[in-house]
């Protein structure tokens, strides 16, 4: 049967189980060295089994036997007494002597076995077609080498050579294998000539220049215990092989930026704990060798007071991310690693979880964040030397502050501010470093026309990389400096030792420091004119104060003896005056009545500041019926007519306010026409304000005097009456409460008087309060 078979294929190579059955007995014959190493037999053992010790029943393979294929699920027993579930494809041999019948194995169902069941191929052609369809090369050779037996077509794609060739020279197989290996062909060679299975891959294709690789596997084909022939099959995986290779150079690659990365990186076993891998960065950054690492436990890495702190970062990390970044905890302070000397170095972590060698492991890479955490500091110190300029009330005080957060906080030796003189820049502060560089606080300038007078008037941040003493005004050991233009103010010196001591950074913070100590002495500069303007509004409300006793008391004295003197006069001699002196007294009288009610008035709007009241929750509306009230004599006179809408409560001056609406009301009276005057009083509430509005229907207002009208002395020409300061005493009382107070009239239709008030009650009275 053998013989048989070996003209179709190679049956013993055929990496598909196959057992032979002899079709009219149903007794097993043969099969191959696939069905052997399924059944855990060697193939003379599994030929001399009966079809009932594998597990098999006879009556079912005797069915085969009328010439109809089958497909059957068997469960055959292997030799270490456990079961195979198979499903069996049988095939009865159809004109060949020997009339067997092939049973093709596989360990599940497959349409495919239906359908070469049913298909009514001959095992000739199943054959055929198993050998002509594979991408595999199918081969058999005799035990020696000498002669081959049979080859598929698929041989010459895979080995770029004739197969003719090989038949005629069975080792011309050497000259499609690779020079270097050889050697290895040749051991396999011998050990399956030997009874030894064999397994190698290696390279083929002189037509492409051996770039091809394959992968070979061969059984030893016994008979009476001799190894007769040798069949095997070739499988192309120059695929596979490229895939691995790119997966090596890539690993190798890795491995290359793995060692040669700037940071420290480490793995470590998620289980254990344990450093299984670390580059020469964590060498340098830890300062341990490579040896003494690898193999102790990450906690290491860390300070050992804050074990327990690192174990729960650690842990975190696994539980919840397969990625994360550490830098600082919760509480603000920062990730630290521990050299071998116990020096702390801040570092951010950015670990991942990975596979390596089937284990998990935490993959992560610590960066020296030294600098970012200098920085990070200095903008800190930065921010708390705003915080204590704010409270700053002298210039010197601010330069202090200034000099101390350099050299104290920014980690820069020396700090001094210069500030312009007539002749150039004086020193005027200097950090602590700097005066014992001097060897104390010297008289210490840099003249015009100097470079830092230059840079001074500049106005730009320049950095010096080497320096002289015409840029120190000493001969002190300082090789770098920045220079920081505080516009008018002066300049701000950052000195240190070593040469190009200052980058970006430094450049940017002092910048920053820079604006804020400018900011600073600007305020100061506007704090003192303010107390300036202070000082003076004092000396002018105390000439104000002065002035107003001077009028109550020393100008009304000579007005009421001039105005008693005039009336007695007029009593004693008003027989004998004609009716000419008669109207000059009265001029006389009239016009000191009248400068008193100047007087009076001035006095009236002098004491809006200096005899005013504390603000309170004032109700409008009890403020203009008092008002009204005490105007009631002129509207009855005028027959008039007051509308009152309903007013809002407001903070303010009590007594003024009242002042400001019956001033309002008694100059709308004033100026009524011909017909009973009505005026109206409202309200509206707009932008947190309110506004209010006194109108009435008289006789209006030129445009001309619109702007005016509130100027002191500034009564309508008509009407003498008044003293031309109500108004006046309006507006000041109004902007005292933090108000605005306009007209609005077109002359012949009425006017209009507004005035706002804040409706808020954080409102801040202006003005002095005494009691003079």
């Amino acid at each position: 049967m053998a013989s048989q078979v070996e003209q179709y294929g190679a049956f013993d190579a055929s990496p598909q189980p196959i057992l032979v059955f002899e079709t009219e007995t149903g007794a097993l014959v043969d099969a191959n060295a696939a069905a052997a190493d399924l059944l855990d037999y060697s193939a003379e053992e599994l030929a001399s089994q009966s079809v009932a010790t594998l597990g098999l029943d006879p009556e079912r393979v005797r069915a085969a036997l009328d010439g109809r294929a089958e497909t059957d699920r068997w469960s055959l027993d292997g030799a270490d007494g456990n079961v195979r579930h198979v499903t069996a494809t049988i095939r009865q041999s159809g004109g060949d002597g020997d009339a067997h019948t092939l049973a093709f194995l596989r360990p599940s169902a497959a349409v495919g076995d239906e359908e070469f069941a049913t298909a009514g191929y001959s095992t000739q052609q199943a054959l055929t077609e198993l050998t002509t369809h594979t991408d595999d090369v199918l081969w058999l050779y005799t035990a020696n080498w000498q002669e081959l037996l049979f080859v598929n077509d698929a041989y010459e794609e895979v080995f770029g050579q004739p197969a003719d060739q090989l038949r005629n020279d069975p080792m011309a197989l050497l000259e499609a294998i690779h020079p270097d290996d050889h050697d290895a062909v040749l051991a396999a060679m011998e050990r399956l000539s030997a009874g030894e299975s064999a397994q190698i891959e290696f390279r083929v294709g002189p037509t492409e220049n051996f770039e091809r690789w394959v992968w070979v596997e061969a059984q030893p084909i016994f008979e009476d215990g001799e190894v007769v022939r040798i069949g095997g099959y070739t499988r192309d995986v120059t695929d596979r092989k490229r895939r691995e290779n790119l997966l090596e150079e890539t690993r190798e690659r890795l491995s290359v930026l793995h060692e040669s990365a700037p940071d420290a990186v480490i793995a470590a076993d998620v289980e254990s704990g344990e450093l299984v891998q670390v580059n020469g960065a964590a060498e340098a950054l830890f300062g341990r060798n490579r040896d003494d690492l690898l193999g102790s436990s990450f906690t290491t890495l860390h300070p050992a007071e804050e074990t327990e702190r690192y174990v729960a970062l650690f842990e975190r990390h696994v539980e919840n991310a397969a990625q994360s970044t550490f830098s600082q905890f919760d509480d603000g302070s920062w990730v630290s690693a521990v050299t071998g000397d116990g020096e702390r170095v801040p570092v951010e972590i950015n670990a991942r979880t990975i596979e390596l060698d089937g284990r998990p492991t935490v993959y992560a890479i610590f960066r020296d964040v030294s600098e970012r955490k200098r920085t990070q500091e200095q903008f800190e110190a930065l921010t708390e030397m705003a915080r204590e300029l704010v409270e700053v009330e002298t210039r010197a005080e601010a330069f202090d502050v200034a000099t101390r957060t350099v050299e104290a906080h920014l980690g820069y030796q020396f700090a001094a501010v210069w500030t312009p003189t007539d002749d150039g820049l004086t020193v005027s502060s200097m950090g602590d470093r700097a005066t014992e560089l001097v060897d104390g606080f010297l008289d210490l300038s840099h003249p015009r026309g100097s470079p830092v007078w230059e840079v001074f008037e500049a106005g730009a941040v320049r950095e010096v990389p080497e320096v002289g003493e015409d840029f120190t005004a000493t001969d002190a050991p300082v090789e770098s400096m920045l220079l920081v233009p505080l516009e008018d103010h002066g300049i701000l010196t950052i000195a240190a030792e070593t040469d190009d001591s200052f980058d970006e950074v430094a450049v940017h913070l002092a910048t920053i420091l820079g604006g804020h100590l400018t900011a600073v002495l600007d305020r100061l500069d506007q704090e003192r004119e303010l107390e300036g303007y202070r000082t003076e509004l004092e000396r002018s409300n105390e000439s104000l104060q002065q002035f107003a006793y001077i009028a109550s008391h020393d100008l009304q004295e000579p007005l009421r003896m001039v105005s008693s003197y005039v009336d007695l006069l007029a009593m004693e001699y008003e027989d004998e005056l004609d009716e000419e002196a008669s109207e000059y007294v009265e001029f006389a009288v009239d016009g000191a009545e009248r400068m008193r009610s100047m007087i009076d008035a001035l006095l009236e709007y002098s004491r809006v500041q200096t005899r005013a009241s504390e603000f309170e929750p004032v109700d409008m509306e009890a403020v203009v019926e008092g008002a009204v009230q005490s105007l009631s004599l002129m509207i009855d006179e005028r027959d008039a007519t007051v509308d009152v809408e309903s007013l809002p409560t407001v903070t303010g001056d009590h007594d003024q306010l009242g002042q400001v609406v019956q001033n309002l009301v008694k100059n709308a009276l004033e100026h009524a026409g011909d017909e009973p005057p009505t005026v109206r009083i409202s309200v509206a509430e707009t932008d947190g304000a309110y506004r209010f509005a006194v109108a009435d229907d008289g006789v209006g207002i030129p445009e001309s005097r619109q702007e005016t009208i509130f100027d002191i002395f500034q009564s309508d020409a008509a009407t003498r009456d008044g003293t031309g300061i109500g108004l006046a005493v309006c507006e000041r009382i109004v902007t005292r409460h933090g108000g605005d107070i306009w007209v609005e009239s077109t002359p012949g239709t009425g006017a209009t008087f507004y005035f706002t008030l804040p409706s808020s009650d954080q409102v801040s009275p202006g003005g002095v309060y005494n009691d003079d």
